[in-house]
């Protein structure tokens, strides 16, 4: 499964820790036993943080952000660093750990039941699935079927993540892939620079890009 095999590549402080294995059931008949991932315990996952802000009326400090930021970046680098994509990135995905636990206050990266191993010998012969992650932070070339990506997807989920920790409301709340890229355009321009083939890609594909896409004057709206 990959997400056991994520987890067993991967150790450092912003990973979920797993510690064992258990088998439930009759481990010799096929269909009737369970695998367990016994992990670390962690006391709440980022979304229920950020709930609870908001019913009181809060929004994380702007150093808060900051140390999140830093935190989930540095669990990104050791996964990717592994050849191990995440693909899910989410507040449900980030677990946070209290000052008790053995790692200290830590954000971890949890749920690989996505994950892709970009360096087995599966993932180099066949084409990858751009169905991956939850749409509000799907990166453009996923919205795009893109065949092959990169960690640039995870890096892109965190940082719509990390706007929607700062601003308190979802980034891009699209309803549809076409509709979600839509939103993405018109509020960050369409990438001329970095990526010029973009809006011959989402027309081919049957996307029409927004006709003010380009400045990225929608960026500013987004900060309180």
């Amino acid at each position: 499964q990959p997400e056991i095999a994520a987890l067993r590549k991967v150790q450092h402080r912003n990973v979920l820790r797993l510690h064992r294995l258990v088998v439930v059931g009759d481990s010799a008949s096929a269909g009737k036993s369970s695998v367990l991932l016994v992990s670390e315990l962690l006391e709440a996952d980022l979304f229920e943080s950020l709930e609870a802000m908001h019913l009181r009326a809060q929004r994380p400090r702007p150093e808060h952000i900051r140390w999140l930021g830093r935190e989930l970046l540095s669990g990104l680098s050791a996964i990717h660093e592994a050849g191990v994509l995440h693909r899910d990135l989410k507040p449900e995905n980030v677990m946070l750990a209290g000052p008790g636990s053995p790692s200290g206050c830590a954000a971890k990266l949890v749920d690989f039941g996505q994950a892709k191993d970009v360096r087995s010998s599966k993932a180099r012969r066949a084409d990858w699935t751009a169905y991956v992650a939850t749409r509000w932070y799907r990166a453009p070339e996923l919205l795009l079927g893109a065949a092959r990506y990169t960690g640039a997807v995870d890096v892109w989920a965190c940082g719509v993540l990390l706007a929607e920790a700062l601003t308190g409301r979802p980034v891009f709340p699209g309803d549809s892939p076409s509709n979600q890229l839509f939103k993405i355009a018109a509020t960050l321009g369409a990438p001329q620079t970095s990526w010029p083939d973009a809006p011959r890609i989402a027309a081919a594909a049957g996307v029409p890009l927004p006709s003010s896409a380009g400045s990225g004057a929608g960026v500013a709206r987004l900060l309180p």
